[in-house]
């Protein structure tokens, strides 16, 4: 594309410029750069920057706590379901109670 030296003019009257709206489009600004500087990862890193930041965590716990499976760990089971003792002491006296009267038979 080639333009003339009118051609290249007239832009400023179609699209304005930053500072003045267009002349033949009611209400058509040019859009602006959303940053002027365009070195994001300086200025993120700058000591200006950093130094509002918040500290870093120095005496935070690193480890959280581990979870149990309920299903293997009586102690989570009892966290989650305080009835499990009387379920499991009726369940090994079940059990005893057919172990002792297979020996009988036996």
């Amino acid at each position: 594309v080639i333009w003339t030296k009118g051609a290249f003019e007239k832009l400023n009257d179609v699209f304005g410029t930053l500072k003045t709206a267009s002349k033949q489009k009611h209400g058509y600004r040019l859009p602006r750069a959303t940053m002027n500087n365009a070195d994001l990862a300086r200025i993120i890193n700058s000591d200006e920057i950093q130094s509002k930041l918040n500290d870093k965590a120095i005496n935070r716990n690193k480890f959280w706590a581990l979870k149990r499976n309920p299903l293997r760990n009586v102690k989570a089971m009892l966290k989650l379901n305080p009835y499990a003792v009387t379920l499991r002491k009726a369940n090994l006296k079940a059990e005893a109670a057919c172990k002792s009267g297979k020996e009988s038979k036996v």
